[in-house]
């Protein structure tokens, strides 16, 4: 059966949401790739001809938008979640970075005086002491 309008001139969004839907319809349906793709492209077409699968394909389209929309619902709901705890997290961090900034200068008269004390060893010599000795 051939289509009333050409095929490539799709967006890539219409694409990739023709090959998810042929995806669903072959996967839940068994329908072939021809016949699930037939009817994918019937239903972005709004083809006034159609095939035996064209209603499902447009069945599976509904319930591939609100499967979306439940997604989407889901993934706000945890954004929302995720702002409101950052949100009741920000005084804490707060108090931490000043804390952290209240020690900045002792951290510095630290490093300063261990500068100034030199090490106990030579840069090249091991803290752990001499190697040990293997046995032949």
């Amino acid at each position: 059966m051939a289509l009333s309008a050409p095929t490539n001139d799709l967006t890539e969004h219409e694409a990739r949401l023709a090959g998810a839907l042929a995806f669903r319809l072959m996967m839940r349906h068994r329908l072939t790739q021809h016949q699930a793709l037939t009817a994918v492209l019937h239903v972005l077409h709004d083809a006034e001809e159609a095939d035996t699968h064209t209603d499902l394909a447009r069945q599976e389209l509904d319930l591939f938008k609100s499967d979306l929309i439940r997604a989407g619902r889901a993934f706000a709901d945890f954004r929302n979640s995720l702002v409101a705890a950052f949100a009741r997290l920000q005084p804490a961090l707060a108090e931490a970075t000043a804390s952290l900034d209240a020690l900045r200068p002792q951290l510095a008269e630290a490093r300063a005086d261990r500068s100034r004390a030199g090490r106990s060893r030579p840069a090249w010599q091991s803290p752990y002491g001499p190697p040990t000795r293997r046995r032949s």
